[in-house]
């Protein structure tokens, strides 16, 4: 199996946390292989994460934004060390900039060689609930991908660079989606559908578990 872990910072809501572990169910089902954890809920396993308003402290607001780059950097040097192998993804209720990219916003980014990922709900408030969700839960989705091999091969058909390498077929999670118009726009092609990614994407992720899998093993002989 391997863990998703999932820290939640206190600048998030509370009805904000319900939908985060609302969308953090289906995940099992949308990333076969994946077990889901929770900071702060029991767990039949004992596990240790980072310090999360630590962390927040050495990444002071600026012009209203949190660095996401900043932030990522934090983490893994937290997150190598108490679980290398895991997924972690750390959600918080501040808007994001991105220096490594340039830019002045995001929804949320991705370390992909590290396994770490910070999301905000940030540009989302002001939404209807069903609008929020489907944000979150696509934004969720997209930002694992990218951690699990999702379109990552630029020479691969159907990969564009896009601030990084996305996947261009429409209806699948893997596209990018720069503005809130385009997010709110890709629910009409998403939802509803059998599989949130495209066979090529699927099958990024089938080679990733696999990879995966061997280099555990490999751990353990």
């Amino acid at each position: 199996m391997i863990p998703v872990y999932l820290l939640l910072a206190e600048s998030v809501l509370e009805e904000e946390r319900e939908m985060i572990l609302r969308a953090a169910r289906e995940l099992p089902a949308v990333f076969p292989g994946c077990e889901v954890r929770v900071a702060g809920q029991r767990s039949r396993v004992r596990y240790a994460v980072p310090d999360v308003e630590a962390v927040l402290e050495k990444v002071p607001m600026e012009d209203g934004k949190r660095d996401a780059s900043l932030l990522m950097r934090l983490l893994v040097a937290d997150t190598r060390r108490l679980d290398p192998a895991g997924i972690w993804l750390l959600f918080l209720g501040d808007d994001l900039r991105l220096s490594s990219l340039r830019l002045s916003w995001c929804f949320g980014a991705a370390s992909t060689g590290k396994r770490v990922s910070v999301q905000s709900f940030a540009r989302f408030r002001g939404l209807t609930e069903e609008e929020r969700f489907f944000c979150l839960r696509r934004t969720l989705r997209h930002e694992i991908g990218h951690m699990c091999g999702m379109a990552a091969d630029r020479n691969r058909a159907g990969v564009v660079e896009d601030h990084g390498p996305h996947c261009s077929r429409p209806g699948c999670s893997m596209r990018q989606t720069g503005t809130l118009e385009k997010l709110l726009a890709a629910r009409a092609q998403e939802e509803g559908r059998e599989d949130c990614f495209c066979p090529d994407c699927r099958a990024d992720y089938r080679r990733f578990v696999k990879k995966t899998e061997e280099m555990k093993k490999k751990g353990t002989e």
